[in-house]
């Protein structure tokens, strides 16, 4: 491999990183705004939800569909097409005058966030390893913790929610011209089974008719819905069903995230020292550990550190579910696939937080726990299952540039 090839895969790598932060920077920035977008256009407390769900159908079809895009334009094209579409929605809600338009704005947030992680979630699967995929996505979950940051900052100096989201527009943009500037370094080969000829992309057809994807398509439901909801829910839970102050349990709620996006940051620097299924078995039977203990719940600190390993022991689970999509399926189908995990990711994050809530609702609080346990055993099983059917595959042979 050429020095030149090096610089441009590091490059590659980097702009990924980038787009990841700026990623999590949009995500977190609701939270904090809602209450003060709820009281300028009249609305009630829940009507976040319809903004989510629009959000949550444009993420869902646009990622669906980035395999065959990508096949279509290239990673380079794509990436650059979907960083400005979501900058213009990011952007639409800056100049709105009523919520309409910032729900059709969310319309298009979700379609340019989607294509941007499907791709790259494909492109960093299909080209790299274990190291850039965990920090990929450690990525997010800093700009998830600089969003908020931001948002309180604009706050006390006296500025609307709008400009955080202005703000964030323009980091889209500059990662647009970013793209727009560097197609040239974006690789759009497919990856070769060893001893295999040469394959092309299959078609969206191909892949659906795999069993393996559907699994794996339930797998992923399953687990972002209690990777989210478990940190949506911990504050509740622990305020008004557990009687813990204020204070005390949102620092534990920060204490879940944070270990969540050190664990990725941490497998991220163990890289190619880690073998996928052993990984994963390990991560998973952490994760159903720590949601039993949250559940059980001996005392409050011994629940609360039931939360904190629940958060680090989910840290490497999506990054490494996106690393092994090629072994699983082939690489031919991985990124039809890759798309159709993260399209079944958007909609597990939309309906099993809910149902959770929903649930605790006719049961009672403490059923929150119960919930994120049973879908804890769950994500094992669904994997035990795929690694029982999976057909023999030769192993994947990552192309040059691949670390």
């Amino acid at each position: 491999m050429t020095s030149l090839q090096q610089r441009r895969g590091g490059l590659a790598v980097v702009i990924s990183f980038a787009t990841f932060i700026g990623l999590g920077l949009s995500s977190g920035l609701l939270g904090l705004a809602w209450p003060r977008m709820r009281a300028e256009f009249g609305l009630p407390l829940d009507a976040v939800g319809t903004l989510l769900l629009l959000q949550t159908m444009g993420y869902i079809v646009s990622s669906f569909f980035s395999g065959r895009v990508t096949a279509l334009f290239g990673h380079g094209v794509t990436f650059f097409v979907s960083a400005l579409l979501m900058a213009g929605g990011l952007a639409g809600y800056f100049v709105a005058p009523d919520w309409m338009l910032v729900i059709v704005c969310g319309l298009f947030v979700g379609a340019g966030s989607g294509l941007l992680d499907a791709g790259l979630n494909n492109y960093i699967a299909a080209y790299y390893g274990p190291r850039q995929m965990n920090w990929l996505h450690a990525c997010f979950g800093i700009g998830l913790t600089i969003g908020p940051r931001i948002m309180s900052e604009l706050f006390l100096r006296g500025y609307s929610w709008r400009v955080g989201y202005i703000l964030t527009a323009v980091v889209l943009v500059a990662l647009g011209v970013v793209y727009l500037l560097s197609l040239k370094i974006w690789r759009n080969d497919v990856p070769q089974i060893a001893g295999a000829q040469p394959t092309r992309p299959a078609s969206l057809g191909a892949t659906l008719r795999l069993p393996l994807l559907w699994l794996s398509v339930a797998l992923l439901f399953a687990y972002a819905g209690m990777e989210i909801g478990a940190g949506q829910w911990a504050f509740t839970l622990s305020t008004e069903g557990r009687g813990i102050a204020e204070a005390e349990a949102g620092w534990w709620v920060t204490i879940y995230w944070g270990a969540f996006t050190i664990g990725r940051i941490l497998f991220g620097f163990l890289g190619e020292r880690l073998k996928l299924v052993p990984a994963l078995r390990v991560s998973m039977i952490g994760t159903v550990i720590g949601a039993f203990v949250w559940w059980l719940n001996p005392s409050d600190f011994t629940g609360f550190l039931g939360l904190a390993l629940l958060g680090f022991a989910q840290a490497p689970l999506f990054p490494l579910l996106m690393l092994a999509t090629s072994e699983r399926l082939g690489a031919e189908h991985a990124a039809n696939a890759i798309g159709f995990q993260v399209s079944a990711a958007g909609a597990g994050v939309a309906v099993l937080p809910g149902l959770a809530g929903t649930l605790a609702r006719t049961f009672g609080l403490e059923t929150l726990g119960l919930t994120f346990f049973v879908l804890s055993v769950a994500v094992f099983a669904l994997h035990e299952l795929i690694l029982m059917q999976r057909s023999q595959r030769a192993p994947l042979v990552r192309p040059s540039g691949a670390d």
